[in-house]
C-alpha cells in the first residue's frame, strides 16, 4: 500500500515538474523574438489551400550511400578528386535581425499571462492578448516566427505567427504548429514549420512563402523525436533539407529540395538516421554521424567531408575543438581550434 502511494505521488510530482518545464519559453535565445504592434494585432488572414503534391517523395532521386568507419576517415581517391584544397576563410556574415527581448508575465483571474517585449530599432512590440502564452519561435533578417497559446481569447487567434520587423506587418501562419525549440526556421521569404503527424515520432514538415503566402506540405512524415527536429532541418538560400522516411524502404532519409524550382532529392545511406547538424545550400547538404559527410545534388554522390588542412593531423592531440560546417553555394565553411588558435576554414566542393 505505502509502495503503491509513494508511486502515485511520484509521478503526480513528475508531472507537475514537466508542466512547469513546459510553461517555460526561451526569451533570449539567437538575439530575437517576435512581437506584436503595440496598437494591436493585423486580423489574420485565410490560408490559400495547402498544395500537398508540391515535394512529394514520388519525384525524388535515390542516391547509394557510402559507408566510411572512424571519427576521421582516409579520403577516397574520388573524394580528394571532388576537393578543392581547405583553405583559410570565412563564412559569409548572417544577419539576423537585431532584437532585445525581454518577458512580461503576470496573473489574472488565477490565470498566468505571458507576453514578450520586444525593440527593434526605434520600434517596440508586444507579443500576447488576453490570457494567452506568447512563446518564442525564430528569427530571421528581418522577420521573427512566434506561437500563441490562447483557449479562450477573443481578440487572436492561436497559432504561429510572423511579423514583419520593418513595417509591422504581421502574418497569421497556421492553428495547430509544433512549438518547440527548432520546430520553425524563417530565411526569407521562406519558412519551415512543423504540425503535428499520424504516427509517433513524425510531423508534417510544411514550407510557407511570406511573399506569395502559398503553404506547401514538404514531407508528411518528416522525423520529430521527442525534443524536436533541432538538428535534424535546415533552410538555406531557398533550399531545405531535412531528415525523413525513404518511400521506397523501411528506413531513414534525408531529403532535400530547390523551393524556388521544386527540383528534388533523396540521400540514402546507411547512418543516416543518426544524422544531425544538418546544413543545407543550392547545391548541397552537410550532416554529421560519427563524421562529417557531404552531398552535392548536382553529381548525386556522397563524400566524407575534410575536416583539417592536409598538414594537420586530425586524430593527434593538435586538434582541440572544431565547429559545425556550413553550406553556402557549393562551398562548406568551419572553424577548428588548434594549439588554442581557431582557424576559420573552407573547401570548394565539385566545379
Amino acid at each position: 500500500m505505502l509502495r503503491t502511494m509513494n508511486s502515485a505521488l511520484t509521478r503526480i510530482l513528475l508531472m507537475a515538474l514537466l508542466s512547469s518545464l513546459a510553461a517555460c519559453s526561451p526569451i533570449d535565445i539567437a538575439g530575437g523574438h517576435d512581437v506584436q504592434p503595440l496598437e494591436g494585432y493585423p486580423v489574420p488572414a485565410t490560408l490559400p489551400p495547402t498544395d500537398s503534391v508540391f515535394g512529394s517523395t514520388d519525384y525524388l532521386t535515390e542516391v547509394a550511400g557510402l559507408n566510411r568507419p572512424g571519427p576521421f576517415p582516409t579520403l577516397s581517391p574520388s573524394d580528394r578528386e571532388t576537393f578543392s584544397p581547405v583553405t583559410v576563410a570565412s563564412a559569409p556574415k548572417q544577419a539576423p535581425a537585431d532584437l532585445s527581448v525581454s518577458a512580461e508575465t503576470s496573473t489574472t483571474a488565477g490565470v498566468n499571462v505571458e507576453r514578450l517585449l520586444l525593440t527593434f530599432g526605434d520600434r517596440q512590440y508586444v507579443l500576447g492578448a488576453e490570457n494567452g502564452t506568447a512563446k518564442w519561435g525564430a528569427v530571421g533578417e528581418h522577420s521573427f516566427a512566434w506561437f500563441f497559446h490562447c483557449d479562450s481569447c477573443k481578440t487572436l487567434d492561436p497559432g504561429l505567427y510572423v511579423l514583419n520587423l520593418e513595417t509591422g506587418e504581421q502574418r497569421w501562419i497556421a492553428n495547430t504548429p509544433s512549438d518547440v525549440l527548432g520546430s520553425v526556421i524563417v530565411a526569407e521569404p521562406w519558412v519551415l514549420y512543423y504540425t503535428p503527424g499520424k504516427a509517433r515520432y513524425h510531423a508534417v514538415l510544411h514550407a510557407y512563402n511570406l511573399d506569395t503566402t502559398k503553404d506547401f506540405i514538404l514531407d508528411e512524415a518528416a522525423s520529430y523525436g521527442p525534443a524536436g527536429p533541432r538538428g535534424k532541418v535546415a533552410l538555406n538560400e531557398g533550399a531545405a533539407a531535412w531528415l525523413g522516411t525513404d518511400s521506397k524502404g523501411p528506413g531513414a532519409a534525408l531529403k532535400w529540395i530547390d523551393l524556388e524550382t521544386g527540383a528534388t532529392r533523396i540521400v540514402v545511406d546507411e547512418t543516416v538516421a543518426e544524422a544531425g547538424g544538418l546544413s543545407v545550400s543550392k547545391i548541397l547538404v552537410v550532416w554529421a554521424v560519427d563524421f562529417w559527410k557531404v552531398y552535392d545534388s548536382r553529381t548525386e554522390t556522397i563524400h566524407a567531408l575534410p575536416r583539417f588542412p592536409e598538414d594537420v593531423d586530425g586524430t593527434g592531440t593538435k586538434v582541440e575543438g572544431s565547429t559545425a560546417p556550413i553550406a553556402y553555394g557549393n562551398t562548406v565553411y568551419w572553424s577548428v581550434t588548434i594549439d588554442g588558435v581557431q582557424q576559420d576554414l573552407s573547401v570548394q566542393v565539385g566545379k
